[in-house]
């Protein structure tokens, strides 16, 4: 543990101020929970909605105030309502296109800041995203900034000062035109978003295991808080996620044709700069249980799989 944690927990015990938090997979590296403290508030997810309870000094928690991004991010029927499907218009593509959506998936408390990540239909797409709140005044949160990303979500985690969202972005159109190009966006709220293309130089192809769509990686810094996210998008897709401060891995499952095996391939991003950077890719044969079967030592990527009926552990 870093002197300075030492310093600042040794502090907060010393002041009877200290608090439990959420666990994480790696020291460090924050992940997002529907329920987080800051040891004067609860923060609490419940669907679209975060409410913030006061904890009191008297042991009687009392609710200061509630926040629902969707309400001016996500689209809406004629009745008022979200929009929780869509009609791509596309026949079969239809069903590749409809994910549980609306929805908050979890949140980090930074500081005075509160970072909601969340999903919702946007624009006629599945979109996943983060809406920054200034929570100095718990009773009155007022939102900074947001930033939406296309596709559904796979995971997110905090490092540093940064944020790195990851998600599926399936390709739901018969033509090819810029249409198919994932997009990212950022704005104030809701209505005054502006949406940009993948640049071309970001859009990586390295044997896309489920070429249907895009994996779509993003960084953004929450101190500056940049006009938009810096998101490298990579043809295929994943589904689990493994996070250390430099690298960012992504594995996914796929079928070899060939062989008619079943393998997981693992896909490394760089986030130490502005933007991930695509670094390495690899496969391995058998499938995962979840993202607990992945860890990183000294560099190295440890796989658990099943692999026809046999237990195995990779390094790569």
């Amino acid at each position: 543990v870093p002197e300075s944690a030492r310093a600042s927990a040794y502090a907060d015990a010393k002041n009877g101020s200290s608090y439990s938090r959420t666990n994480t997979r790696v020291e460090g590296i924050g992940e997002a929970d529907i329920v987080k403290t800051d040891g004067k508030n609860l923060y609490i997810v419940k669907g679209s909605t975060i409410y913030i309870v006061n904890l009191g000094s008297d042991g009687k928690p009392e609710k200061t105030s509630k926040i629902s991004p969707l309400d001016t991010l996500a689209d809406k029927d004629d009745n008022g309502e979200l929009v929780d499907d869509i009609d791509s218009g596309f026949g079969v593509y239809r069903s590749r296109c409809v994910f549980v959506t609306n929805y908050v998936r979890g949140i980090y408390v930074y500081g005075s800041t509160l970072v909601v990540e969340l999903c919702c239909v946007r624009n006629k797409k599945i979109q996943t995203g983060i809406a920054v709140y200034d929570i100095g005044d718990t009773s009155a949160p007022k939102v900074k900034r947001v930033f939406m990303q296309d596709g559904s979500p796979i995971s997110s985690r905090v490092t540093g000062n940064s944020i790195i969202l990851v998600s599926n972005s399936v390709i739901c159109s018969e033509t090819i035109d810029d249409g198919i190009i994932p997009r990212v966006s950022s704005g104030e709220n809701g209505s005054d978003m502006k949406d940009e293309m993948v640049r071309s130089g970001d859009i990586a192809v390295a044997n896309a295991a489920n070429p249907e769509g895009f994996l779509i990686v993003s960084k953004t810094n929450l101190d500056t808080l940049e006009s938009k996210p810096e998101a490298t998008a990579l043809l295929g897709g994943g589904s689990d996620i493994y996070c250390t401060d430099s690298t960012v891995y992504v594995a996914t499952e796929c079928y070899d044709t060939k062989s008619e095996k079943t393998n997981t391939k693992l896909t490394s991003f760089d986030i130490t700069g502005e933007k991930p950077q695509l670094k390495a890719s690899g496969t391995v044969e058998g499938t995962m249980l979840d993202t607990f079967s992945m860890d990183e030592y000294n560099g190295y990527i440890r796989v658990a799989v099943t692999r026809s009926g046999d237990n195995c552990v990779y390094v790569l």
